[in-house]
């Protein structure tokens, strides 16, 4: 059994955030997604504040703009800093989403990926005894 506490998202996720606005373009959206080769950009709005995420797949649905294809923030699904990893992987998997926001209070502070959360579980497997 582990004798360090539950990893939690802080430490684990992306600070270096790239964002997009929902007037943005779904072209500039995804050219910007594939030369950062990322899957996800977060939607904000000109004060910084969370409104949406769009995913690549979201990207490639046609012309138009960000908000036109975006997750809005009413059905999106967030992480706070000091959640456990574990908490935030079963959220991911129960709705199959492959990225959350982390959010500290209101406040965009970074994002989390599946890709992370795995790096985050296979060192947690590495302090056990």
């Amino acid at each position: 059994m582990s004798h360090f506490p539950a990893p939690v998202i802080g430490r684990w996720m992306s600070t270096g955030l790239l964002t997009i606005g929902p007037k943005d373009s779904l072209a500039e959206a995804s050219e910007t997604m594939s030369e950062e080769r990322i899957r996800h950009l977060l939607v904000t709005d000109d004060d910084g504040k969370l409104v949406g995420i769009l995913s690549s797949r979201d990207a490639q649905k046609g012309k138009g703009k960000v908000e036109s294809a975006m997750t809005k923030r009413k059905d999106l699904h967030t992480a706070d800093t000091h959640e456990p990893v574990k908490a935030a992987a079963e959220t991911m998997c129960r709705e199959k989403i492959s990225a959350l926001p982390v959010l500290q209070g209101e406040k965009l502070v970074g994002i989390v990926t599946s890709e992370d959360l795995l790096w985050a579980l296979l060192q947690d497997e590495t302090h056990e005894d």
